[in-house]
């Protein structure tokens, strides 16, 4: 028994001139010494298994600033958004980078509420792109500005679509129906299946022209 010479006690040593419990504890410090890395957004120092210390850093370091969006340079879902991997009470988890930068920077999202962005890029997390509306909202936006599977088509987009043909000569086919042309006289002057030109003297197709 000798007095180790970190807690003074007598106790039998276990490394030199330290007892088994005070090299333990020496040993544990040495070891997050080693682990210890500083954030390189907020210099913070930290245990951590990441480089960045929090979340809103791990964001911070992983753009790329693009035409003024925060174009992400993570993982990229099937949608097109950027996806971040965190630990949440020891559980991993995906999150969306827009919608945790929201967070970060504008608070707390309501329960059913979207996260869209003014400048229709969904990789981007500038959160002065970000705003919060309901499905509705988006949908509304995303009609306004022609985009999307349903954007407005012109009427020259419409004729394409629907047989090469313009509002004017649905307007033609219609009267010349009412007038007695047969709808096979009607397909062989316009070009048309005979499908198309029974959805159009029905109003199944081009509904919109009267």
């Amino acid at each position: 028994m000798k007095r180790c010479t970190k807690c003074f006690e007598m106790r039998e040593m276990f490394h030199g001139r330290c007892c088994k419990e005070c090299r333990q504890k020496y040993l544990h410090f040495m070891q997050r010494e080693r682990s210890k890395k500083k954030c390189p957004i907020c210099a913070n120092e930290h245990h951590g298994n990441c480089l960045e210390c929090s979340t809103k850093c791990k964001i911070l370091n992983r753009y790329k600033v693009i035409d003024e969006c925060w174009q992400w340079q993570g993982k990229i879902n099937e949608s097109g958004y950027g996806a971040l991997n965190i630990r949440e009470e020891g559980i991993k988890t995906d999150v969306l980078v827009h919608r945790e930068i929201f967070k970060i920077f504008k608070g707390e999202i309501p329960e059913g509420m979207l996260v869209c962005h003014t400048c229709d890029n969904p990789s981007c997390c500038n959160p002065e792109h970000l705003w919060l509306g309901t499905p509705k909202d988006n949908t509304q936006d995303m009609l306004k500005k022609n985009r999307g599977r349903h954007r407005l088509l012109t009427s020259e987009k419409r004729a394409h679509a629907a047989g090469k043909i313009t509002e004017d000569q649905v307007r033609e086919i219609r009267e010349l129906y009412k007038n007695g042309s047969s709808q096979k006289e009607l397909q062989e002057k316009f070009k048309l299946s005979q499908s198309q030109i029974s959805g159009i003297i029905t109003y199944r197709f081009w509904k919109h022209v009267t």
